[in-house]
């Protein structure tokens, strides 16, 4: 991951992190517009149909922006259910801008937000759901690195169960 630029930033006192990569800004200070974008997006049918609401609100759950280089703010990556006995985490993410899907975004996004975690924290392992048929996310998670481990039925909704491993 030659391009990654890390800046641990101090507002308030509290440190904020801000992961560069060769395409998005990932940044774990949501705005107020953030999360109207975040709820916005949760509205639209199209997005639901590729992710639909599914689990009870994790209240330890880490949101982070997803921002284009240039500074458009266009998705959201999802932490939780960290488990710390065995350092794993799993992680959801929502390219809420449809002009940038399938462009790599999403990918981008998912790999230096793991390469933060894997290198800055205990974390070893990543796991998520994604609806079956959602073949373009589960394409971009094959990319990323992530192994098909398991199918699994939640609310009617037949879902890949896939991990990754630190290497």
């Amino acid at each position: 991951m030659p391009f990654v630029i890390s800046v641990t930033l101090r507002v308030n006192g509290e440190e904020q992190v801000e992961i560069k990569g060769e395409k998005v800004i990932i940044r774990d200070n949501l705005s107020w517009i953030d999360n109207l974008s975040k709820i916005t997006w949760s509205l639209d049918q199209e997005i639901l149909s590729l992710d639909p609401p599914t689990e009870v609100y994790d209240t330890g759950a880490k949101y982070l922006a997803i921002d284009t280089i240039e500074g458009e703010h266009i998705g959201t990556i999802v932490l939780y259910h960290y488990d710390a006995q065995k350092q794993q985490l799993e992680l959801g993410i929502r390219i809420g801008k449809k002009n940038y899907w399938g462009m790599g975004y999403g990918a981008d996004a998912i790999r230096y937000t793991m390469w933060y975690y894997f290198t800055k924290t205990p974390v070893i392992k990543f796991y998520l759901k994604v609806l079956t048929s959602n073949t373009r996310a589960i394409k971009c998670y094959l990319n990323c690195g992530f192994i098909q481990v398991n199918r699994l039925m939640i609310k009617g909704y037949d879902f890949t169960i896939m991990e990754l491993q630190k290497a």
